[in-house]
């Protein structure tokens, strides 16, 4: 894989790939050509495709020439309209995957003097094994140093096994952190209050040997605001770096805060989702919306600065709003009559697949559950076609 981002990668960058005799490995792969239109070409792009995906990522490019796996020169494509091709190429990888490999990029570098090359940038995936379905059958392709293969049975029942594992792992830390926020054992005081717990798990965060430096985070900690809040003060900790919103001076303790974890993780905490307003506690549900969105919006920025790809988990809780109600716009009355029923609600996950995804659809089903628990069918600030549209 070329070791820059995406975005960031120039024609120098591909030409010195042949002046320094860069090799085919794990993470590299070059085409001469583009694929063509038959089923046989297409399978070959799914199988490239797959095979990083099923392994550690890697870039896939075109208009690059080898020997003995060696790049040996760049001709570029030449004549080529490159949207047209990086939509083809896109649309082939979408068919015929299961699951639908996510997180891919696809980018054209101009060459001067020749002919664009194209970069199809493939991260590892969490969601599978992926397998392409060849006529009948299905096929599941690894990549080891001397490029793709298909797997064995034994590697397939062990890739199998290991995507099995990483949601429960997953879960535990979450019910970890839980257990710690509750039980006054967050990485500060807290005001009183009940809380709104938001993880945003990079998936690659659980991967052997990632973290994230000190100095990265500290870089990007203007995304990494206390949830639902702005200003704040920092530092760096033990656990990587911590902002958070008052708790200074003598006040009884802090009313939100943003924890960066040397993985990537990135957990924010607020002890303001319920406010109290007589004669009941509430939930007000656009405000939560907006501020929860805005708020991983800018963490997403902040982990795509610190390079914590996409995708990512965003795992949501609710603790201590037993008896809080929902305050809705006044067309459904502002007050509803079901409140929370229980101290700990444990909202529907979701998956981030993209650096630029509108969240507000994203987090749809997140805030569908906020309102499940307060006796709504779903959250009516979406519109039936499924569109943030909040009525008067």
């Amino acid at each position: 894989m070329i070791p820059k981002t995406l975005d960031k990668i120039e024609a120098a960058d591909i030409q010195s790939l042949v002046t320094n005799g860069d090799e085919e490995r794990r993470t590299l792969d070059f085409k001469r050509d583009l694929p063509g239109n038959t089923d046989k070409d297409k399978n070959e792009l799914r199988a490239d495709v797959t095979s990083f995906a099923n392994a550690g990522g890697g870039d896939l490019i075109f208009g690059v020439d080898e020997a003995g796996g060696v790049a040996t020169a760049v001709p570029g494509l030449p004549g080529v309209d490159a949207d047209a091709e990086i939509r083809r190429i896109e649309a082939v990888i979408q068919t015929s995957i299961d699951p639908r490999v996510p997180g891919f990029e696809s980018r054209a570098i101009a060459i001067p003097g020749k002919g664009p090359v194209i970069v199809v940038r493939v991260p590892k995936s969490w969601r599978g094994p992926h397998l392409v379905k060849i006529n009948d059958t299905f096929r599941m392709f690894g990549r080891n140093s001397k490029g793709k293969y298909i797997f064995d049975a034994t590697e397939i029942r062990s890739a199998f096994a290991l995507s099995e594992q990483l949601p429960e792992r997953i879960r535990r830390w979450r019910d970890d952190r839980l257990a710690r926020i509750i039980g006054e054992e967050a990485p500060l005081p807290l005001a009183a209050g009940a809380r709104l717990v938001v993880h945003v798990v990079p998936l690659a965060s659980f991967a052997a040997g990632r973290e994230v430096s000190a100095e990265a985070m500290k870089k990007a900690s203007q995304a990494f605001q206390p949830l639902c809040t702005g200003g704040s003060d920092s530092r760096i900790n033990i656990d990587g770096l911590l902002k958070f919103t008052g708790g200074r001076a003598g006040a009884p303790g802090a009313t939100a805060y943003c924890q960066v974890f040397r993985s990537g993780i990135v957990e924010g905490v607020t002890t303001e989702v319920v406010q109290t307003r007589e004669p009941r506690p509430y939930i007000a549900s656009q405000w939560l919306a907006q501020e929860v969105v805005s708020s991983v919006k800018q963490y997403r920025a902040g982990l795509i600065a610190c390079d914590v790809l996409p995708p990512y988990l965003v795992l949501a809780t609710l603790a201590g709003a037993k008896g809080a109600t929902l305050a809705v716009s006044n067309r459904f009355m502002v007050w509803e009559h079901y409140p929370v029923d229980r101290d700990l609600v444990v909202l529907p996950d979701v998956l981030i697949e993209s650096r630029d995804s509108d969240l507000l659809t994203d987090l749809r089903s997140l805030f569908d559950g906020v309102w499940n628990a307060c006796g709504w069918v779903r959250c009516f600030d979406y519109n039936e076609q499924g569109k943030w549209a909040p009525p008067a």
